[in-house]
């Protein structure tokens, strides 16, 4: 955000000046945060325990479905697969920035299996360039924790091992003594176009995320749509505050691109956004920013080069005016990491 001036890293402090809040809105009590679950721009995800026949051998590794398939770290199943038909080798080529995978040979890393589901982890989508035995292909892959998971028909295609579901017990079978056969299935290089880049993916069997990280996860996930909110934003980057800004008593998610800003509310069935300005460029090069007064956290608005602003709260998805020409300080605002 290259136009937001210095006082934007100042601290939370306020001049003293006369109180302004409307006589209804009473200060502030501490309340706690949002704990629902946040919604996400692909349906959530629940990570498992997946068996995985191969050769008639039971294995159970952790596997995070998403958008109805079924994504495996990609070293786990070199390990698995280690001393069968379809073993496989794996390193990065950082001359290449891409994957050298040699089928046919010994995994060469000594290293454990993933032992337990990581707990409601961020999934990065990416178009990752592989290098079988020297010839280039494009895969889908997600990041997640600095590991690459693959779906499992796109490594069995890869490897032209057999994978099928077993229609009487529902488990999966790969025989890497068979080719790859399934009809259906269609290589081709992933449209980073069409899917969602980040994924909230959802472990209901552990706690869900509160607070800070509740709205963390929401604003990672939608990232790229919240920068829709300003004109400029491929140049800017987002600023976040946790404040109370419709005066409840609970925080909110503030999100600022260039001057533009929309809040976030933990309502029923998730986190929804509640207020939206793009605020296009103005004459008076108006911006919006956060700040807090005896107490009370207030949405600001601020002409070019000017420390005096207009007060606002949220009023029924509105901006209600407070009081104006106060003299303030910006609230400092928060990295996005920070918000965990």
């Amino acid at each position: 955000m290259k136009k937001i001036v210095s006082a934007l890293l100042v601290a939370a402090t306020l001049l003293s000046v006369s109180a302004c809040a409307p006589e209804h809105m009473a200060p502030a009590t501490e309340a706690p945060l949002p704990t629902d679950v946040p919604k996400a721009s692909v349906p959530p995800a629940e990570p498992e325990g997946f068996r995985l026949d191969i050769d008639g051998s039971a294995t159970y590794l952790v596997a995070y479905p998403i958008l109805e398939y079924n994504y495996f770290k990609l070293r786990d199943l070199a390990t698995v697969l280690n001393g069968t038909k379809a073993q496989f080798d794996i390193s990065w080529n950082q001359d290449k920035m891409g994957i050298e995978l040699l089928s046919g040979v010994a995994y060469s890393a000594e290293e454990a299996l993933t032992a337990a589901p990581l707990k409601n982890p961020i999934a990065t989508r990416r178009a990752v360039t592989f290098y079988k035995n020297g010839e280039e292909m494009l895969l889908e892959a997600y990041m997640i924790e600095n590991s690459y998971y693959c779906r499992l028909l796109d490594v069995a295609a890869l490897l032209n091992v057999s994978v099928q579901e077993n229609s009487e017990t529902g488990i999966t079978e790969i025989d890497t003594s068979a080719p790859f056969a399934d009809e259906d299935y269609i290589f081709a290089p992933p449209d980073m176009s069409e899917v969602p880049t980040i994924v909230h993916i959802m472990n209901t069997s552990n706690p869900e995320p509160k607070g800070a990280s509740a709205y963390y996860l929401y604003a990672a996930a939608l990232d790229e749509e919240v920068q829709g909110i300003n004109r400029s934003w491929q140049t800017d980057k987002a600023y976040y505050w946790l404040a109370d800004v419709d005066h409840d008593g609970l925080q909110e998610l503030v999100v600022r691109m260039g001057a533009g800003i929309a809040v976030y509310k933990e309502q029923e069935g998730g986190i929804n956004q509640i207020f939206y300005d793009r605020l296009e460029e103005r004459a008076d090069g108006g911006t919006y920013n956060v700040t807090n007064r005896e107490g009370l956290d207030y949405i600001v608005y601020t002409t070019k080069d000017s420390l005096q602003g207009t007060l606002f709260v949220i009023q029924e998805g509105r901006l209600q005016k407070a009081c104006e020409g106060v003299d303030i300080l910006f609230a400092e605002p928060t990295p996005l990491e920070g918000l965990r």
